[in-house]
């Protein structure tokens, strides 16, 4: 999916700094985590465009919404206005 980077910043989770990646796909929001090796290699920032994709073997289910509505999100998640 072709989309715009909006937003990196440190997301230091777990044993190797990550990257928080913000992506706009058109009228859609999307949030990627990167190692930090990988977005330099890739040279992401503000502005770039790029092409998402989504590859994953889980998805957090408190995210989703049957019924088409915004899911409520817990004190635990971060929100990055993109």
């Amino acid at each position: 999916m072709e989309a715009d980077v909006r937003l990196v910043a440190d997301a230091d989770v777990g044993r190797q700094p990550d990257l928080a990646v913000g992506l706009r796909l058109g009228d859609e929001r999307l949030l990627a985590r990167v190692t930090r090796r990988s977005g330099e290699a890739l040279g992401l920032a503000p502005g770039r465009e790029v092409f998402a994709v989504i590859k994953t073997v889980a998805i957090d289910g408190r995210n989703l919404s049957r019924s088409g509505e915004a899911a409520d999100l817990d004190d635990d998640n971060e929100i990055f206005d993109i």
